[in-house]
């Protein structure tokens, strides 16, 4: 963590425009969205498979038919709720 701030301010200080810099702002809280996006996917996914096990296979991943999908697909969807969540969609 400590070297990834310093790279980040390595390449705060070598940009030297006004319109670069907000476009580096920019690209920093897109990565943030997309890390945030990604750990609750994974633990969305997490919670289905972990659950299946406590409530006797009655899940999300069950009730949305994801069983027999590959893990891709299951990511996929599990993706898709998360930027939902994001997103403010329902």
């Amino acid at each position: 963590k400590v070297k990834v701030l310093k790279v980040l301010h390595v390449i705060r200080e070598l940009i030297d425009t006004e319109a670069i810099s907000i476009c580096f702002d920019m690209a920093k809280v897109m990565l943030c969205l997309v890390v945030a996006t990604h750990i609750t996917a994974c633990g969305w996914y997490a919670i289905g498979n972990i659950s299946a096990k406590e409530n006797h296979g009655e899940t999300w991943v069950t009730r949305a038919g994801l069983e027999g999908r590959s893990i891709v697909y299951k990511y996929s969807t599990s993706l898709h709720w998360s930027l939902g969540q994001f997103a403010g969609a329902s």
